[in-house]
């Protein structure tokens, strides 16, 4: 049974293309996602539909891995500062 993308349920599903602008990713790299079970899809046709829920999701742990990476950055710049002061020492 093939799904109508027109339908209430998948009114939430948006292309590759539209997940690339959102996320600022190009459309390959969207693709690539998909393939290797990042983020989840369906392909009712020849395009792959990505539900809108899950592009938030996926987005929120880009954000998340962000702010991540700039704590670790402080840390060893933290570190470092503290290394340089007790040298003067």
């Amino acid at each position: 049974m093939s799904q109508n993308p027109d339908t209430p349920e998948n009114s939430n599903l948006i292309t590759t293309k539209e997940v690339a602008t959102i996320l600022g990713l190009s459309d390959s790299w969207v693709r690539r996602l998909i393939k290797s079970g990042k983020l989840p899809a369906m392909k009712p046709g020849h395009d792959w539909l990505v539900n809108r829920k899950d592009v938030e999701v996926y987005e929120s742990i880009l954000k998340l891995r962000e702010i991540g990476r700039r704590i670790r950055k402080e840390d060893k710049t933290k570190a470092r500062q503290d290394a340089q002061e007790g040298e003067d020492w």
